[in-house]
């Protein structure tokens, strides 16, 4: 399994990073993240934000930049930098700390990003999608603690984000 860790080294060992970092040196790590269907291997991308600029990096066999995208940031004082070095779990030691919490679903889809901000601080978010149609959020501390359970049905999903109370 592609680890974390050993992505970003691969990642800013690249000669495609390293010429892309000499142009953009403002640009500081703000999330790393995977999508996969659950049989899948997690492969890792890496996002870099510099004023309301993102430019992503997928880790694979190879290194790939994904281009520029305009983002929107509300306030960038909730924002901080992710620092690789000071993630203290691996995904494995994630996905053990919550498994007896999802035991009880069969699970298709899992996304996963590692990120750090004012709210939480540096966590792991794991949203993972049921075969019935169920999505399951799990915000968890570098340290381990859940911080955030919900879960919701995918087909409530749009009138939850039009603010509607979610169930």
């Amino acid at each position: 399994m592609a680890k974390l860790k050993e992505s970003y080294k691969k990642l800013i060992e690249s000669d495609e990073f390293i010429k892309w970092k000499q142009e953009h040196h403002e640009y500081k790590l703000q999330v790393a993240f995977f999508s996969r269907n659950i049989k899948d291997e997690p492969l890792w991308s890496f996002s870099f934000v510099s004023n309301e600029k993102l430019h992503t990096f997928d880790v694979c066999d190879n290194v790939e930049c994904k281009g520029m995208d305009d983002i929107y940031i509300e306030s960038i004082e909730d924002i901080k930098n992710l620092n690789i070095d000071d993630i203290e779990l691996s995904f494995e030691q994630v996905s053990e700390k919550i498994k007896d919490m999802t035991t009880s679903y069969v699970i298709v889809k899992e996304v996963c990003t590692v990120s750090n901000n004012k709210e939480y601080g540096l966590h792991w978010n794991i949203t993972e999608v049921t075969a019935d149609m169920k999505m399951v959020n799990l915000k968890i501390s570098n340290d381990g603690i859940i911080l955030k359970q919900t879960e919701q049905s995918l087909l409530n999903l749009g009138q939850w984000q039009k603010g509607t109370k979610q169930s």
